[in-house]
């Protein structure tokens, strides 16, 4: 780098990468991006690390403190919910735009309120478990990936973030659609959404419902048998491309029951949360 000889143009230029387990590929390079980076151990049985690292524009002020939030995630994903070490050896923030997720590497954007760039750096690097190491096929079944990315995460959001309350951002979201003509089951395939007319079906179905549903799904099972279940849902399946019936029945053999009763009205039929008698 300080030679000024690592990305100038020249008649060749060869970078060469190797990686065990991943079925995506990114890449980014600059010459003026800041990089910061710190490790954590994710797995106290066998003291493994996994390095954490944001690239990052220096105009960016909210990045300066991502790397830190990016350890909390990898420590919270490892160590409490799933509770499952994070299976890569490395994860680089990089600081471009939005938020979209690669194996061992995010881009996301700058904000200008930590709440949001604390919701983007612990959704994004989720989406490392869900859909990369369970192998979901996010383009026909995006509940299993983003519903996920966005749950999981509800309670260190909050705990990092005490003015976001992330749980209610997403109900208020999805009670504007929900029980509405364009509040569709779960189940129906991503790829049938297309067109903006569809918009509010797609984020409903993919994020909201589906988050929703996972976080209904834990006070229904408890936390123990809930954490057990997506274990070993994750042990299972991790490397293979599981589809949603891998899932139900994965819960269902844990729990030792049928829990047909739950994934019916959430997952497969077009009602709306509501209140039993009495409530208000």
């Amino acid at each position: 780098m300080k030679r000024g000889d690592v990305t100038v143009d020249g008649d060749k230029n060869t970078w060469r990468f190797k990686a065990k387990y991943v079925p995506d590929f990114a890449f980014a390079a600059s010459d003026h991006y800041l990089w910061d980076a710190t490790n954590v151990v994710v797995d106290s049985l066998t003291s493994r690390r996994v390095v954490v690292a944001a690239a990052y524009k220096r105009e960016s002020e909210d990045f300066y403190e991502v790397t830190e939030i990016g350890k909390k995630v990898i420590e919270y994903l490892s160590k409490e919910l799933p509770g499952v070490p994070f299976p890569y050896p490395e994860i680089t923030v990089f600081n471009g735009s939005g938020g979209m997720e690669y194996p061992m590497m995010v881009n996301d954007g700058s904000s200008s309120r930590r709440s949001s760039t604390v919701h983007v750096a612990f959704h994004e690097i989720t989406h490392t478990y869900f859909p990369f190491y369970m192998g979901i096929n996010e383009r026909k079944y995006g509940w299993m990936d983003e519903g996920w990315a966005v749950m999981i995460p509800f309670e260190i959001q909050s705990r990092l973030e005490p003015s976001y309350d992330p749980i209610t951002r997403i109900v208020d979201r999805y009670s504007n659609s929900a029980g509405r003509e364009l509040d569709v089951p779960v189940m129906i395939p991503r790829i049938v959404f297309s067109g903006n007319v569809y918009r509010p079906s797609l984020r409903g179905a993919t994020y909201q419902r589906p988050s929703i549903a996972y976080h209904f799904l834990r006070d229904f099972l408890g936390e123990k048998l809930f954490r057990k279940a997506l274990k070993e849902f994750i042990s299972r399946w991790n490397g293979k491309h599981p589809i949603p019936y891998d899932f139900f029945f994965t819960f269902n053999d844990v729990a030792k029951e049928d829990l047909g009763r739950f994934w019916k009205p959430w997952f497969f039929e077009p009602g709306y949360p509501g209140c039993q008698r009495g409530c208000r």
